[in-house]
């Protein structure tokens, strides 16, 4: 039984214009009988990736892909299986990733109580830890983390370029440029506002929309520099 097919696109993006060439289906991952393949859809070669063997659908929670443009083969695959009590969402969750270089003889790696926001174009990752709090960058390894930032309740990624990553903490909306590690916050809502659509341009700007749900309902449009707060 197949539970799982996953594809994964591959294709050359400049980074100045990000316009995008030779783009395709690059790979199709799947998942048959526990374990994880993948096809290459221009060899047709199939491999089995890592050496899961309960990726079922009665045992996955949640499943992302993870695009690496640079290097297709460092695209990774993280998911959520249920711990021992059999249940989803809850502390004993295995957190786990592979990428498409594993092999049959490799184990997954082990992400703990992270959450992987975006592979981004110098093949680290943005994380959230549930555990301690912090927006952190990971190296490709996964297991060696940074904390760049703190939050309370909640944060995800938004957007990202070559050069920074926009993301949500506790609803304000922030910007990392992973490049020079200089963190930005970019905009504060007031008390009944949220942050909704957020797009890190090429043009050096961040786009992105505020909504209140109590009276008077508003809703605004905002422009703001990279760099710059509002």
């Amino acid at each position: 039984m197949t539970d799982i097919n996953l594809q994964i696109p591959t294709g050359n993006v400049d980074t100045t214009t990000y316009q995008m060439t030779n783009l395709k289906m690059g790979y199709v991952q799947y998942a048959k009988a526990g374990k994880l393949w993948s096809v290459d859809t221009t060899t047709l070669e199939k491999k089995q990736v890592s050496n899961e063997t309960m990726f079922t659908g009665s045992n996955l929670c949640a499943v992302t892909g993870l695009v690496d443009w640079n290097n297709p083969d460092n695209s990774t695959l993280t998911y959520i299986l249920k711990g021992t009590d059999g249940w989803c969402w809850t502390p004993d969750d295995e957190r786990k990733a592979v990428k498409r270089t594993m092999t049959a003889a490799d184990a997954p790696i082990n992400i703990g109580p992270r959450e992987l926001g975006a592979l981004l174009f110098d093949g680290t990752y943005i994380a959230f830890n549930a555990s301690t709090s912090k927006v952190e960058i990971c190296q490709p390894n996964l297991t060696t983390c940074s904390a760049k930032a703190s939050y309370l309740d909640y944060a995800w990624a938004k957007d990202y370029d070559a050069k920074r990553v926009v993301f949500l903490s506790d609803g304000k909306l922030k910007i990392y440029d992973y490049t020079t590690n200089k963190m930005t916050l970019l905009y504060t809502p007031g008390p009944d506002d949220s942050v909704i659509n957020v797009s890190l341009d090429r043009d050096g700007f961040v786009y992105f929309s505020t909504v209140s749900f109590l009276p008077p309902y508003t809703y605004a449009i905002y422009k703001v520099p990279v760099g710059e707060a509002v």
